[in-house]
């Protein structure tokens, strides 16, 4: 037997050991509602299910009480492009974010079919930490599609959304596929369960892969039907066995999909599609140095709360949100810069006791911008673009000029300035250093 799932065996042993007991009649009346519900989920779920079986069946795996384990030092290397952009990962990430992905290692680990003719691919790298990175193309062994990185392995339960494709005015997928993927540390999860606002339920196996990666993966694609307001995915259940809820995700999906109707403009005055763009007021506006007038608005969001946006001499600009109402208190300093070329903005919201917004530079140099209803916009004078000179601290103060709280800045970050002779950084990155 192989070392790496001597670990796997284990827990898997003493789990059947803890299972034993009195019956849990409540439990088997739960499950007995369940079952009567799964017969009427959804039949894409249970083809996804037999399509990650099938392609399982033809690479390293091993059944363990329920679970899939698949053999990560027996999957199929990554090609060059898709190790370069693992590579890249770790070129111009701010200080202490860089996930230190040993990109040589990637590997293929889970291919699913997708309805468009193609397969999903989900690529895994290990980090230096012990964590890992990975990378989900939805066009077959190419690139694209979503991904992220576990470096200090903290994703207990996490998933995300794709939407590879266009998308259309108040979030209309024009294209397939959307997918959900993710990544799981619990040790007993072996399904996830997808619960939609109109009732319909599916599920998908979780795979897990061996060291030096030992998390679980799942890849889903999202039916059509359940493409629209009211059918969406709306809850995600991760399952042991047993169908015992380990974790579950509350309706982000749908968030995620606002989320993408705010990615659509109003190509006449900027507002995204959320916005009521005939409430719109211009906020704050300011001429850059390089003649440009760079103006922050605001509107109503339909549904409730509000929405910003950038424009660009009266074109939209190169920022947009439309949060939905929230009960959080909001963070004294949100603003952040918009940059790699001029003019080199900041932009943002700030707390609601901020008035006023101090920029300390390198060099000594002190900027003041002034809050209007919870924002900021100003500019960075390319005087400030050198090194040495450079954006290093923001300072929130109250309307006394005492000072709230105050975040540091990288000064270097490469990308961020723009420059006339880009370095070559690494995996083929050419960046402003």
């Amino acid at each position: 037997m192989s070392d790496r799932l001597k670990p796997l065996l284990a827990a898997e042993l003493a789990a059947f050991e803890a299972a034993a007991g009195e019956p849990d009649w409540t439990d088997v009346r739960r499950k007995a509602r369940k079952f009567a519900a799964r017969r009427l989920a959804l039949r894409a779920g249970t083809a996804a299910v037999a399509a990650v079986f099938a392609v399982l069946a033809a690479t390293p795996a091993l059944g363990l009480r329920g679970h899939l384990v698949h053999l990560f030092a027996d999957s199929e290397p990554a090609p060059a492009h898709v190790v370069t952009e693992f590579a890249q990962l770790d070129v111009a990430a701010p200080a202490g974010m860089a996930p230190g992905v040993i990109a040589a290692q990637a590997r293929d680990v889970l291919e699913v079919p997708l309805s468009t003719g193609e397969d999903a691919v989900l690529w895994v790298a290990p980090t230096r930490s012990g964590g890992f990175c990975l990378g989900l193309s939805t066009s077959g062994r190419g690139s694209g599609g979503g991904g992220g990185c576990d470096r200090d392995r903290l994703g207990r339960f996490s998933p995300g959304l794709v939407i590879p494709g266009p998308v259309g005015p108040e979030g209309t997928v024009l294209k397939p596929p959307i997918v959900i993927d993710g990544h799981t540390l619990v040790p007993q999860a072996v399904q996830v369960e997808i619960r939609y606002q109109d009732g319909d339920v599916a599920d998908t196996p979780v795979v897990w892969v061996s060291d030096p990666i030992n998390a679980g993966f799942f890849v889903y694609e999202v039916p059509r039907r359940h493409w629209d307001a009211g059918h969406r995915p709306s809850i995600l259940v991760l399952e042991d066995g047993d169908g015992h809820e380990l974790a579950r995700s509350k309706s982000y999906l749908d968030q995620m999909f606002r989320a993408m109707s705010a990615a659509g403009v109003d190509s006449n005055t900027g507002a995204p599609a959320e916005a009521i763009p005939s409430q719109r007021r211009e906020l704050i506006a300011i001429t850059t140095e390089q003649g440009s007038r760079e103006a922050l608005w605001v509107a109503p969001r339909r549904g409730g709360g509000r929405c910003h946006w950038l424009t660009s001499d009266g074109l939209p600009g190169r920022e947009q949100g439309c949060p939905p109402p929230s009960t959080e208190p909001h963070p004294d300093i949100a603003a952040g810069l918009l940059s790699g070329s001029a003019p080199i903005l900041l932009e943002g919201e700030v707390g609601e006791g901020v008035a006023t917004l101090e920029l300390h530079y390198r060099d000594g140099d002190v900027q003041r911008l002034k809050a209007v209803e919870g924002f900021v916009l100003g500019e960075i004078p390319s005087r400030h673009w050198p090194r040495g000179r450079r954006l290093d601290e923001l300072v929130a103060l109250d309307a006394e000029g005492r000072e709230i709280s105050r975040r540091p800045f990288s000064t270097e970050t490469p990308g961020t300035y723009p420059c006339a002779d880009p370095i070559e950084l690494d995996a083929g990155v050419k960046s402003c250093p």
